[in-house]
């Protein structure tokens, strides 16, 4: 059962460590029997008394080079994985199905007419794929089934095409970036039908903005938002708000004068957690209710922005990549020490940024980046899980 689905914009990082480093060599092998498995954890895997994490394996997504691979969760513990094709334009919007030690179940096409990346998912049950057509002619919504098949009609959304796709209560949040001199964040809530509930709510973001994010509060009907800012000109901070069902907006706070690149949030237990990056690394514990700042842990600023964060066990890790490899650092429950690393080195191709993906599930975390050999792109899905001492 997927719990947070935490993605991100445009992002990429690095950093040398200050704690203890777990190096994994990968074999990021394409054939069917590839990839490694370092573990033969079951997919509910339990994660009560987690004092650590580590790599489980990895699997390079066989098929047509393609790029901004997104994760979903799909029932019996399956892990669907959109991407696009970089065989034309338009492109292709394709769907793997993965079982959940990532070995190949299905590969399918979803559309063809894609001239962004696509987004998927999961509400209710019920699986769809978002992605933008040409021009200013919106956004489509999809139906599919767990093969990424479509199951029913397309519907038109009168929005650009969403960075981040949310299940709601009964309705899909989407954030779109829309890029201009002065770029903004416009949000609305969705019917599956394509309708908006609501007229789009906008966030003024000023020359920057990439590096953003949402998570649903518990009971679905609002969502916190986070995102950098620039203002006044050249001066870029982190700030929170909230975005609720009718489309109302706040409140909204700074989160301090970092300079911050990113700002991204992730449920750690019943704590929310805003991370955001610039002068340093800073894990900002905030009320989900009020978005009063509650705890601050600074470490040093990584070499280049982090681009993805998400919790395993209680414990918070931050990825980023750097000199061809994916690097996840742990900060575990207590966000004030790094204890260790996990760096993912795979064999030929190198990690490439800046997006990523994020699945997390009661057993495992799932972690969807880009890699580059030569002019070949194509996805690398990695599975981490618990240790206990």
């Amino acid at each position: 059962m997927l719990r947070f689905v935490l993605a991100a914009a445009l992002l990429s990082g690095c950093y040398l460590s200050h704690g203890r480093e777990e190096a994994v060599d990968v074999d990021a092998g394409t054939r069917r029997d590839s990839g490694i498995r370092v573990d033969a954890a079951t997919p509910d895997a339990r994660v009560e008394g987690c004092t650590g994490v580590r790599l489980a394996e990895t699997r390079l997504i066989e098929g047509a080079p393609s790029v901004t691979p997104r994760l979903v969760a799909l029932p019996g513990g399956d892990v669907g994985v959109v991407h696009v094709s970089r065989d034309g334009s338009p492109t292709r919007v394709r769907f793997d199905r993965l079982d959940a030690t990532l070995t190949p179940i299905s590969s399918g096409t979803v559309a063809t007419d894609s001239f962004t990346w696509a987004e998927p998912v999961s509400l209710d049950g019920a699986l769809f794929v978002a992605w933008g057509l040409a021009g200013d002619e919106g956004s489509v919504l999809q139906p599919v089934d767990a093969d990424g098949a479509p199951n029913g009609p397309r519907s038109i959304v009168p929005l650009q095409h969403p960075s981040v796709l949310r299940a709601a209560a009964g309705s899909l949040f989407w954030m779109a970036f829309d890029m201009r001199e002065d770029n903004t964040l416009v949000m609305a809530h969705v019917e599956p039908s394509g309708e908006l509930s609501h007229p789009p709510a906008r966030v003024p973001l000023g020359r920057y903005g990439s590096g953003h994010g949402a998570i649903a509060r518990p009971d679905r009907r609002s969502h916190v938002i986070t995102y950098p800012r620039e203002g006044p000109r050249g001066v870029r901070n982190a700030y929170v708000s909230a975005l609720d069902a009718t489309g109302a907006l706040g409140p909204e706070r700074m989160l301090g004068e970092d300079g911050d690149q990113l700002a991204l949030p992730v449920r750690l237990g019943e704590r929310l957690v805003v991370v955001h990056h610039g002068d340093a690394l800073v894990l900002q514990v905030t009320d989900a209710d009020s978005l009063e700042l509650l705890e601050r842990f600074v470490h040093p600023a990584r070499d280049s922005r982090p681009f993805f964060v998400g919790a395993l066990g209680g414990r918070l890790l931050v990825g980023h990549a750097t000199e061809g490899e994916l690097r996840m650092d742990d900060f575990g429950a207590e966000l004030a020490t790094e204890h260790a690393r996990i760096v993912i080195r795979p064999d030929g191709p190198r990690v490439n940024g800046p997006s990523g993906s994020v699945l997390e599930t009661p057993g495992a975390l799932y972690l969807a980046v880009g890699t580059v050999s030569g002019t070949e792109t194509r996805p690398l899905i990695a599975r981490i899980v618990c240790t206990f001492d």
